[in-house]
Formats: C-alpha cells, sequence, structure tokens
C-alpha cells in the first residue's frame, strides 16, 4: 500500500476518532445511535451477539431493526435464526418484515422454514416475494409445490420472485440429484408458456430463465412464446433455453436462426452459442450460411461479442461434423477474425486455429503468446493453447511449460492455468514429470497468483512425496491477498496426501480467511476426518479494512457518483452508500486518490459481465484491501455493479458490471452501485481497454 494512502487511512481515523469524541462529549449520541453502531461493528466482525440482536430486533424504530435484521444476514450464523424468527412473529413494518425474510433465506437453519411458509400467503405482496425469494435459498425441494401455487399470484413481483426461487431451488445449479415429482413438474412446465408471454415487467424474463435452468420435458412452448417476447431479457433467456432443450431441433434452430437478427446484441449473441448446442447434421448448412453472415456483422460498437460468438459456434460445429465442412472455409473464418480490431475476437480466432489449424497456426499462436506486446494479447494467446487436442496438444505443452516462469506474473500464472488441460491421466510420462518438477518450483514463487496456479497444477500431477512444498507454500502466503494460494494448498495436500494433510488441514480450518476455512473444512469432511469447530468471532476479529467515521454509519449521505472515462466514452455509476457503505466508500476514496486511473478491463463475458479495475491487471489483486461482504437485496440485473471475491468475505478494490441480469448472482456477491450512464459505452468495451481516468461527480 502507497504512502499516499496510508496517509489518508491515518487522517481518515482521526477524524473518525473526533467524530465520535465530540458527538460523545456534546451528548449528542443516543442510546438508540449507540445501539445502532454496535450491531454495524458486529456485522462488520462477524460476531453472532445474540443479546445485542434481540434489542435490535425488538427496538421501536424500525429503521434499526431493518438495519439488524439486515446485519444478521451477513453474518450468516444460525445462532440468529431463532431472534430473527422471533422478530418476523410480530412485526407489523412491510419492509422490515422484508428485510427479516431476506435475512432468513441468507441464515437458513431448522427454524427459518416453518416462519418463511407462513408468510407466502401474506396480504403484502412485497412480503409474499420476499418469502418466494427465501424459500429459494433454503434448499428444500418439498416447497417447490407452494412456490408453483404463488405462480398464479395477483401481483407480478411474486410471480416473478416465486420463478426465481424455483430455478434457484430445484434448476441445473441446485445440486439437486433427484427427479421432481411428476405433478409438480407438469404443473411448474404448465405454467411456464402463459408466465413467458405475460407483458406484465419482469415476469417474462424471470419465466424464460426458469425455462432455461429447469430440466425437464415440455419446455419448448415456453421457450418459444419467450423468444417472441417484446422484453430483451426473455429473449435473451429464450435463446439459453432453446440450447438447452432436447425436443424438436429443427423447430429451436430455426428460432435461434431468427434471433441472430435480434436489434439486442446480447440476444443474437446468445442465439449464435446456443446454435452450438445443436445437432450438427440439422439444418447444417443453413446454420452455417447465417452463422457467417453475422460473423462479420459490424452495426453496432458492441457487435464483437456478436462476432467472437458466432466464430466459436462456427468452429464448434466445424469439430463436431469436420468431413462436412471444407478446411479452407474454416481458413477463411480464422483469417477474418484474425484480423479484427478486437481482441476478444482475435482471441476466439486463436482457440479456432489451435483447435481446426493447421501446425503453422498453431506456431502462429505460440508466437503471439510469447511476444505479443499487449500482456492481454499474451494471456489470450496462452488460454487459445489450452484448448489444444491430439497431437497439437504436445506443441501447446511445449510452448507453455517455459512460459510458466515467465517473469510477468500473469503470463505465468496463466500459462500453469493452461498447462492444467495438458495433464490428465493420458498425457505421457516424460510430461506428466516435467509438469511436476515445474509445479513445485513455482509454487515456491513469491507472487501468491503464480504460487496458487502451480500448487493447483501440482495437485494434479504430484506426488504425496509434494507435500512439505505445498506445507512450507501454505505457511509462506500470509495475509488476504493470499489467502486464494492457501485454499489451494489445502486441496492440494488433501489429493496428494490424504492422512498426511490432515494436520495442515486442521490447521486451515481456523484460518482467519472465511475462504481457507471454508476450503479446508470440506476437504476434512471429504476425507471424513474430525472438522474443529469454526472459530468463534470476537471483539479482537478483523473488521474491514475500509473504515467509516461513526456519524456515516447513523446518517449515510447521498449517494455519490463517479465517472470512468474509456476511449469510447464515459459510464458514470451511482454508488449505493446505504446499501454497501463499506464498498462505496472504498470505491469513491480510490476514485478521489487517483487510483483507477489506467487500470485495465481484464474480463468480458459476452452477455454476462465485464470485470476490471484491478492494480495487477490479472483479477487476483484486492489493493491491498480485505473488505467484508455486505449482501443486499438489489437484484444482480443488467448495470448493477458487484464486488468479485475469491470466496466469503475476501472483497479488494475491483468491480464487476452486469451486462444482462444474472439472477443465480443474487445474495451471493455484494451489489454496491448501479450504471446510471454510458451502458452502450460498457457494451463496446473490449479485453485490456483502459480506464484513463476516473472523477466523483459532486
Amino acid at each position: 500500500m502507497g504512502t499516499r494512502r496510508t496517509g489518508a487511512r491515518r487522517a481518515r481515523r482521526l477524524a473518525a476518532g473526533l467524530v465520535a469524541v465530540g458527538m460523545a462529549a456534546a451528548g449528542c449520541r443516543s442510546a438508540e445511535d449507540e445501539l445502532r453502531l454496535q450491531v454495524a461493528d458486529l456485522a462488520d466482525r462477524r460476531i453472532a451477539a445474540a443479546a445485542s440482536f434481540e434489542a435490535a430486533l425488538a427496538h421501536r424504530d424500525p429503521q434499526l431493526r431493518r438495519e439488524a435484521a439486515r446485519a444478521a444476514g451477513r453474518i450468516r450464523a444460525t445462532d440468529l435464526t431463532a431472534a430473527l424468527v422471533r422478530a418476523l412473529r410480530v412485526e407489523e413494518d412491510a419492509a422490515t418484515r422484508a428485510e427479516q425474510l431476506f435475512a432468513l433465506g441468507q441464515l437458513g437453519g431448522a427454524e427459518a422454514l416453518g416462519a418463511v411458509l407462513a408468510h407466502l400467503e401474506h396480504a403484502d405482496a412485497l412480503t409474499r416475494a420476499r418469502a418466494c425469494e427465501a424459500l429459494g435459498k433454503l434448499g428444500r425441494p418439498e416447497v417447490a409445490s407452494s412456490l408453483i401455487a404463488r405462480l398464479q399470484d395477483e401481483r407480478g413481483e411474486v410471480r416473478g420472485a416465486a420463478l426465481l426461487a424455483l430455478a434457484r431451488l430445484v434448476g441445473r445449479r441446485s445440486g439437486r440429484r433427484e427427479p421432481l415429482d411428476p405433478a409438480v413438474a407438469e404443473g411448474l412446465v404448465g405454467a411456464l408458456a402463459g408466465l413467458a408471454a405475460q407483458p406484465e415487467a419482469g415476469v417474462a424474463w424471470k419465466a424464460a430463465y426458469a425455462t432455461a435452468e429447469i430440466d425437464g420435458a415440455g419446455r419448448l412452448p415456453a421457450a418459444l412464446a419467450a423468444a417472441r417476447s417484446t422484453d430483451p431479457g426473455a429473449r435473451f433467456f429464450a435463446a439459453q433455453a432453446l440450447g438447452r432443450i432436447a425436443e424438436e431441433p429443427a423447430r429451436r434452430a430455426e428460432s435461434l436462426c431468427a434471433l441472430l437478427a435480434d436489434p439486442d446484441v446480447f440476444v443474437a449473441t446468445q442465439a449464435a452459442l446456443a446454435l452450438s448446442r445443436l445437432p450438427a447434421a440439422d439444418g447444417n448448412e443453413a446454420q452455417i450460411a447465417a452463422l457467417e453472415q453475422v460473423a462479420r456483422a459490424t452495426i453496432r460498437r458492441s457487435d464483437h461479442h456478436l462476432r467472437r460468438a458466432a466464430l466459436a459456434t462456427l468452429c464448434d460445429r466445424a469439430e463436431a461434423s469436420a468431413p462436412s465442412v471444407a478446411p479452407e472455409r474454416v481458413a477463411q473464418w480464422i483469417a477474418t477474425a484474425g484480423d479484427d480490431p478486437k481482441l476478444l475476437v482475435r482471441a476466439e480466432a486463436w482457440r479456432a486455429a489451435v483447435c481446426l489449424g493447421s501446425e503453422a497456426d498453431v506456431g502462429a499462436v505460440v508466437r503471439r503468446a510469447q511476444k505479443e506486446a499487449d500482456v492481454h494479447a499474451r494471456v489470450a494467446a496462452i488460454r487459445a493453447l489450452a484448448a489444444a487436442k491430439g497431437a497439437r496438444a504436445g506443441i501447446a505443452a511445449n510452448a507453455l511449460l517455459p512460459l510458466a516462469g515467465d517473469p510477468d506474473a500473469y503470463v505465468a500464472s496463466e500459462a500453469l492455468i493452461a498447462l492444467l488441460a495438458h495433464a490428465d491421466a493420458s498425457a505421457a510420462a516424460e510430461l506428466r514429470a516435467e509438469l511436476r518438477t515445474l509445479a513445485l518450483r513455482e509454487a515456491e514463487d513469491v507472487d501468491f497468483a503464480v504460487a496458487a496456479s502451480a500448487l493447483d497444477l501440482l495437485a494434479k500431477v504430484g506426488a504425496a512425496d509434494d507435500l512439505p512444498t505445498i506445507e512450507a507454500t501454505f505457511a509462506r502466503m500470509l495475509g488476504d491477498d493470499a489467502a486464494e494460494a492457501r485454499a489451494n494448498a489445502t486441496k492440494a495436500a488433501a489429493a496428494l496426501a490424504p492422512a498426511a494433510a490432515v494436520p495442515l488441514l486442521v490447521r486451515a480450518a481456523t484460518d482467519p480467511s472465511a475462504a481457507v476455512r471454508a476450503a479446508a473444512r470440506a476437504e476434512l469432511e471429504r476425507l471424513r476426518a474430525p472438522v474443529p469447530l469454526e472459530p468463534a468471532a470476537g471483539p479482537d476479529s478483523p473488521p474491514s479494512s475500509v473504515e467509516l467515521p461513526a456519524v456515516a454509519r447513523l446518517r449515510p449521505g447521498p449517494d455519490p457518483r463517479v465517472r470512468l472515462r474509456f476511449a469510447g466514452g464515459d459510464v458514470v455509476v451511482q454508488l449505493f452508500a446505504t446499501e454497501a457503505p463499506l464498498h462505496a466508500a472504498m470505491f469513491r476514496e480510490r476514485v478521489e486518490e487517483r487510483l483507477c486511473d489506467g487500470l485495465p478491463i481484464h474480463r468480458i463475458v459476452s452477455g454476462f459481465v465485464v470485470q476490471g479495475l484491478d492494480p495487477r491487471g490479472d483479477g487476483w489483486g484486492t489493493g491491498g484491501l480485505f473488505l467484508r461482504d455486505e449482501i443486499n437485496p438489489v437484484p444482480y440485473e443488467r448495470g448493477a455493479v458487484g464486488m468479485p471475491n475469491a470466496g466469503p468475505d475476501s472483497g479488494g478494490c475491483q468491480f464487476f458490471a452486469m451486462l444482462m441480469s444474472a439472477p443465480h448472482l443474487d445474495g451471493r456477491y455484494t451489489v454496491f452501485g448501479r450504471v446510471i450512464q454510458g451502458m452502450e459505452v460498457l457494451d463496446a468495451l473490449d479485453l485490456g481497454e483502459r480506464c484513463s481516468a476516473a472523477e466523483v461527480l459532486e
């Protein structure tokens, strides 16, 4: 951390102390204020002090009760479930009930289910919606029929909440192994088509999302209805659903080809990607011709997403049915995209060259990985080499081995990650031995990202004798920045020396980082070894590294706005000073201190996120910050700004902004702002583009 930043921190700390002393001396701080500050501090330190929360949840001020419920949900300790349930039973304020239900969904616990179910038919619509949301998080599939009943609710927000809850509860990400009861499944699928056609805001896209997420026959009518919606979000998830449904491939292909011409670039992009899931023989030539047309699209500034997706699908189709696609046609796709002005598209062309091109094409990608001037281009070429198969895999692996020792940590760590793809059991014994030697050497690197990536590789190619190196790396990787390296050490140790690794895992289970503790505890459970109790948080538990004066915690100011300047225009973000005060303060502070100027966008996933402002430029950086999650009910819809992390309570200084809605992130990552101007600039960003300057707008 630089001297300037440290000095600014000290000044703020002093100011905070002066404010606190001044308020106390003047007798300004009431008992209510003291309780509010106490609850905020308990939440920040993750201390589940039941007595304090009982008092705050029963306070006469509804705002304090809401803050206490929010804080309890952030602590994630089921010890507080009973207090929340008691408060919910007597709560008369609708906004406070909503916070209590949201918190119960975050906490879980045996007592939560009955209390939430009891509010599913409440007279207040917000209460019903939050009850639906909470049920979706509690992981009890038997409540699916209760949620399906709410799909007929008179209020659209309740129907939408029930749809998202069902997708979370029984969808493909839920981990559910047992099929739904046939009658329940029939009722759900039967309702989806009608909901996907509803004009009410937010219902159609949520029905389309549920259609894409929940497996089962009979979903095609709902997907086709959503594809005709006026809501681009509904069409986006309709395209996803059409790629995942198994029935009537010709009809699905027809609808997807129509969506390739959609006015919304992300709908068209999703349609292009979905076509790769269809059987290659069905309408192959017509689909290829349609994809070739959009692969040259240049109408909108953001069409590079569409060009990349079309090329990816063309190459996937060519791999699936190589004899039916002329090699010269494939060569033309690669050559055209390889000259694209956008790195996002060129990177896809390099992957295509590695998968479908000649040995000379693979060699050209190798040279890019070695010699491109821009590190993001080098990394894109390295990721392309990870896709090599067959004879090309040997060429790729031989090129990646020296790159894993590159002086640039971003290049080195990505080369190690790429080598994982070439380290399976079928790899030659000589290559596996080289990889093991490499992983052992790079695990000793001073850079935590390189060491963490090396440990991942070592877990795949190492041996029990490597445990001392793993233990030494764990002991050396100190601090919040290196938490992911310590987590990877626990996984490598458990994979290579299960019995001997238990002492390391037990030590890691009490690590200061919640992410490391979670990784270690998961490995101990998998090994059926005793799991130590989660260490109890106390007054000495570390708070988030961003500090707020007492007055700011008691009376947050208006939401500040910041402007991020890019070559293509400005993006204005409104920060949520009330919903996520520490994150908002962090972002504002970094902008004020010019710490965001010149930082790159290092990650773009079409139709999902744009991520950047990492001072390392590679996604591993935190800026020396440690922020506990400030989970809140703001949904991850288009324009939402969130905090990436490497596990619970590991926020830093980066940001990601949503290109489309992503309900699976709700309640899992902190939303701390939203884009209020310049979404078209965000849509048009490319890998490696930099924020030239950032400023706070007063």
